[in-house]
C-alpha cells in the first residue's frame, strides 16, 4: 500500500493528537510520524510466546489436565489473544496470575502513526507534497 498523500494532508490539517505538526518541520514531521507512540490489540500470538510468558512456579502447581489445556493452546502455533484461547488460560491460571498479567501486557502492541495509517515508507517527498496541496 502507498502512502495516501491526501490522507496525510488531512492528518496534518487536523492534528487529531496536538502533534504540533504546523510548527514542524518537514523532517520533525516524518521524525514524528514513526515515533511508536499508538497501543493496539495484537490479532495473533506465536506459540513460543505464550510458551515463554507462562510463569514456571504457576506452571508446575497446575494439573495434568490443566498442562493438557495449556499445550493444546501452545500446539496451535498461532494463537487468537482475544479469542477462546485467552479465556482457556485465564481458567486455568486465574485472573490475577502472573501469567496472565504477563501474557495481558504481551497481547498488545505500540506502534507508530504510520504503521497504523498504513503509510510504510513516508519520506518528506510525501509531507512536502500533502502541504503543498
Amino acid at each position: 500500500m502507498g502512502v495516501d498523500i491526501y490522507a496525510v494532508r488531512a492528518e496534518l490539517d487536523a492534528d487529531p493528537d496536538s502533534r504540533g505538526y504546523a510548527s514542524m518541520s518537514v523532517v520533525e514531521v516524518v521524525e514524528d510520524m514513526y515515533i511508536e507512540r499508538i497501543d493496539r490489540n495484537r490479532s495473533s500470538m506465536r506459540a513460543t510466546e505464550i510458551y515463554n510468558a507462562v510463569e514456571e512456579t504457576e506452571w508446575n502447581a497446575l494439573s495434568d489436565a490443566q498442562k493438557t489445556r495449556v499445550k493444546d493452546i501452545i500446539s496451535m502455533g498461532e494463537v487468537n489473544p482475544f479469542g477462546r484461547e485467552a479465556d482457556v488460560m485465564i481458567a486455568v491460571f486465574g485472573g490475577g496470575s502472573d501469567t496472565i498479567t504477563t501474557l495481558a501486557a504481551t497481547r498488545k502492541e505500540t506502534i507508530s502513526l504510520v504503521v497504523d495509517k498504513g503509510w510504510q515508507g513516508l519520506s518528506t517527498r510525501h509531507i512536502l507534497a500533502a502541504r503543498a496541496l
